[in-house]
């Protein structure tokens, strides 16, 4: 599996375009940061939310996890973030209270982090994603503004 994941990637990097519909997966944020955005072999961050380029953020947000009665439960320090069926909004809460949106006017390369197809911990590219609206509970709502992004 891990030449082909390898191969994956090299047509990946030829076309010069990372896609939603490449389902291909990557084991840390430094490796996403690596890959998709040029950074050295040396680059080492694991935060979950930060600049990546002038007015773009890297977002990995942890998908909550559904329990059997239909609750959701926060994987990171309270964030509770649900992905909709068709991958087009992302609803965002935190678990403690209502907080204000960071940078809401800079889109966000997000991939979210969930379990591979190996039952692995693995971040997926799922879109570009920007701040919509926070409701009057004091959910975060942002949609998705492309499938798409362009490697550097």
């Amino acid at each position: 599996p891990w030449l082909e994941q390898e191969e994956e990637w090299r047509s990946i990097k030829e076309r010069g375009i990372l896609r939603t519909e490449d389902a291909y997966s990557f084991k840390t944020i430094a490796d996403i940061c690596q890959k998709c955005f040029g950074k050295d072999a040396n680059y080492r961050i694991q935060r979950s939310f930060f600049h990546v380029a002038d007015d773009r953020m890297l977002w990995c947000p942890k998908l909550a996890i559904e329990l059997p009665d239909g609750s959701k439960v926060a994987q990171s320090r309270g964030w509770i973030n649900e992905l909709s069926a068709d991958w087009n909004v992302i609803i965002e809460h935190n678990d403690s209270g209502a907080t204000p949106v960071k940078h809401p006017d800079q889109p966000r390369y997000t991939f979210a982090k969930s379990k591979d197809e190996r039952g692995e911990d693995a971040y997926r590219f799922i879109g570009i994603f920007e701040w919509s609206e926070t409701t009057p509970s004091g959910e975060h709502i942002y949609k998705r503004m492309a499938s798409d992004m362009k490697l550097k």
